[in-house]
């Protein structure tokens, strides 16, 4: 069947979609549509983009039946449900314009933070008469069609990562001192990040790790839970972000500093544990230390890394450190204790030359930095 012959174009205002929606002439079919939710994020800035007098996309619905006691048609939601329901939900106050996670060019237009009920009579009026370009795909498509669609319509889809989805959900100092810290050429100029790592904005989110250590510290938690936590608390107030931009590109020149020219280091630095280790650790190292010691001990720490095995003794500084700091980058980077003690192993041996065997750990309920710091 050819879906193109049954459907129409037609404008509606936000009056009839309100009013349909609430009546339940507009639903979402369960049986093929996905409960997806906007974040906060998205709903703010489809109602900045309607008071601004952009069009939005065009969005689908199906027609199933007839009321018999009104003659009102009904309408399944194929494509649109998410911004159906944001400007109903926005109508009915559910939400405001929040300031920070509106485009720039709009934070300081007299609807930032702003709930419905808060805007002017005009700006009112631009929502009322806004018109959704809606295409009505008539009754004679059968079920089975409308499900190809809907699997075509949101074939491009892909699954966000958690850093992704702080981009669309935070809009603030936090998001916006990582972004400004990622676009510095320091880290493409050393291919510190590849292009697929850009793309999926693991850049940004390796300098929020290093931007929370400098907020909270090295024992700070690294889940994914925590670190949305921590974007929160600084997306409306970040007073050290000037101090921390600065600051992070400090660390990455001397981490840089330390692996100098040779290759093989560099290659080391470009796994984001290690990299993530050393900054750290040059942000720890006592001033005085000479900057060749800690150059010499690196190279040789970093061949001894690759050297040594897992199973055999050694007897040396140089590989007992590479041998447990090796083992705290493979087995459980997760977890919190192997972040500290790898960050103590590898500063103590670049400041002195020397190893200390690990006390047993205790308890460790810091999880998540795989996630954050990719081996």
């Amino acid at each position: 069947m050819n879906i193109a012959d049954h459907t129409s174009y037609e404008g509606r205002d936000v009056k009839w979609i309100k009013d349909h929606f609430e009546r339940k002439l507009l639903f979402v079919d369960d049986s093929f549509q996905r409960q997806f939710v906007w974040l906060p994020k998205h709903r703010i800035r489809l109602i900045e983009t309607m008071l601004a007098g952009f069009p939005i996309p065009e969005i689908y619905l199906w027609q199933t039946d007839t009321d018999p006691d009104t003659g009102d048609s009904k309408y399944s939601i194929i494509d649109g449900q998410q911004r159906i329901r944001s400007v109903v939900g926005y109508i009915n106050n559910e939400y405001k314009l929040r300031k920070t996670s509106l485009n720039k060019d709009y934070q300081e237009w007299s609807f930032a933070d702003k709930k419905f009920f808060e805007l002017s009579p005009e700006q009112k009026a631009v929502i009322w008469k806004y018109k959704f370009h809606i295409k009505f795909i008539s009754s004679a498509v059968p079920r089975s069609e409308i499900t190809k669609m809907f699997l075509r319509l949101n074939s491009t889809n892909m699954t966000l990562n958690p850093q992704e989805l702080r981009h669309a959900e935070f809009s603030g100092q936090f998001l916006e001192a990582a972004e400004a810290i990622a676009d510095d050429p320091i880290w493409r100029e050393n291919k510190l990040f590849a292009e697929p790592e850009i793309r999926r904005m693991r850049d940004i989110q390796f300098v929020s790790s290093i931007l929370i250590y400098l907020r909270r510290g090295v024992v700070e938690e690294l889940s994914q839970s925590n670190i949305n936590r921590i974007y929160d608390a600084y997306n409306e107030t970040y007073t050290e972000r000037g101090d921390d931009e600065k600051a992070v590109i400090a660390l990455a020149q001397a981490a840089l500093a330390v692996g100098g020219t040779d290759e093989e280091l560099k290659k080391f630095l470009r796994s984001k544990v290690h990299l993530y280790s050393l900054m750290i650790v040059c942000d720890q190292m006592p001033k005085e230390i000479s900057n060749q010691d800690v150059s010499r001990r690196f190279k040789a720490f970093v061949a001894a890394y690759y050297a040594v095995e897992p199973d055999k003794v050694y007897d040396t500084p140089t590989e007992l450190a590479a041998v447990e700091y090796r083992r705290l980058t493979t087995e459980g980077v997760q977890k919190r204790y192997n972040r500290t003690r790898r960050i103590a192993v590898l500063r103590r041996f670049l400041e002195t030359g020397t190893y200390v065997p690990e006390v047993a750990p205790g308890p460790d309920h810091g999880q998540g930095e795989e996630e954050i710091i990719d081996a």
